[in-house]
């Protein structure tokens, strides 16, 4: 519009420029979008470190469930809260820098995993005030074990 404004015309000739500067510009966006390197590798990666800090957690409620070591502060849980907090970042760059390829999934996996994180924080003050060895108590360890 400015070009408009310089020009003090709306010639064909100016109107065209102004539509083929458009279009080029708009074409290196595209073309600078879709050569843009992929964080999936990385996204991938925290994907694998949730997976495995989960069971992690799990078999720690269970261990803690059934032998009663210790105090059950839950560290592991606020590791893993910082870890999807990292993740989260992470895919929410990617999904703005992406136009074509949205990646829904990976904000939807990771919310959800924020989400359970935070019932497994819950959880592991309440697990510290079960009793060690009760019947109730080893149910719930194999349930742990078999999540």
């Amino acid at each position: 519009v400015t070009h408009l404004i310089a020009e003090k015309s709306i010639q064909l000739p100016v109107l065209w420029n102004e539509c083929l500067l458009f279009f080029i510009g708009t074409g290196v966006a595209l073309l600078f979008n879709t050569y843009m390197s992929s964080q999936d590798k990385e996204i991938r990666r925290y994907h694998q470190i949730v997976e495995d800090d989960l069971k992690a957690i799990l078999y720690r409620f269970e261990e803690f469930l059934l032998e009663g070591q210790g105090q059950n502060d839950g560290v592991m849980v606020k590791g893993l809260d910082k870890t999807l907090e990292e993740a989260l970042q992470l895919v929410y760059r990617e999904r703005h820098n992406r136009l074509f390829h949205q990646t829904n999934y990976q904000v939807h996996y990771f919310e959800m995993r924020r989400q359970q994180n935070r019932l497994l924080g819950q959880m592991a003050i309440n697990v510290n005030t079960l009793m060690r060895q009760s019947k109730e108590s080893i149910l719930l360890s194999h349930l742990f074990h078999e999540t």
